[in-house]
């Protein structure tokens, strides 16, 4: 008879909500966190605390998102956590609608826009998403065309993680924080669960 058990991919929204947001792994979420960071060369957070994924309606009109982890770290700095599995035509576009939507719903009517901190998107994705990019790990924020060192502001910092056979090339580049963070979700459901446990 058949093992009807399925193993669940590591990048699986279920799992990946389940792993970093519930009650107690607050330390887990972390350290993917600052892995990313430190792969990027920017600063660690001391700590984060998940909150809702929900984005707010501005207007009746307004489209319903529903990100798979936000998170906030204790210098105020938001983080928008996302795993993608499935190949999306505009994928890029809903990642920055994701950002925006982040971003503007820290203020409310009235607010000083000094209020605004800065929010981080974190995308992995399943599929190749910048061919044109060797880097596995790629980082982008706004800069000056002609002097691309001056960047505008720090508000706005998005990480692409192409978890994909055509990158894994450059695996070795990778700090080895964010290296076993992405081991373990290209491979958790391949591994037995003894070297699951060592990993």
């Amino acid at each position: 008879m058949a093992n009807p058990r399925q193993n669940i991919p590591a990048t699986a929204d279920t799992f990946v909500h389940y792993l970093f947001a519930s009650p107690g792994n607050e330390a887990i979420l972390c350290s993917f966190v600052n892995a990313v960071l430190e792969n990027a060369g920017r600063p660690p957070v001391k700590e984060t605390k998940v909150l809702n994924p929900f984005n707010p309606k501005t207007f009746v009109t307004d489209k319903r998102s529903i990100i798979d982890i936000k998170a906030v770290a204790s210098n105020d700095r938001l983080f928008v956590i996302e795993f993608q599995v499935a190949e999306h035509v505009a994928f890029v576009n809903r990642a920055l609608y994701y950002w925006s939507k982040t971003y503007g719903g820290q203020l409310k009517e009235g607010d000083a826009y000094e209020r605004l901190n800065p929010v981080a998107m974190m995308i992995l994705t399943r599929f190749l998403l910048f061919k044109e990019l060797d880097d596995l790990h790629n980082t982008f924020w706004l800069t000056a065309q002609a002097r691309p060192e001056f960047v505008l502001t720090g508000d706005l910092q998005m990480h692409t993680l192409e978890l994909v056979k055509e990158k894994l090339g450059c695996f070795e580049t990778i700090k080895k924080p964010l290296r076993k963070w992405l081991e373990f979700f290209y491979t958790a459901d391949k591994k037995s669960e003894a070297e699951m446990k060592i990993l």
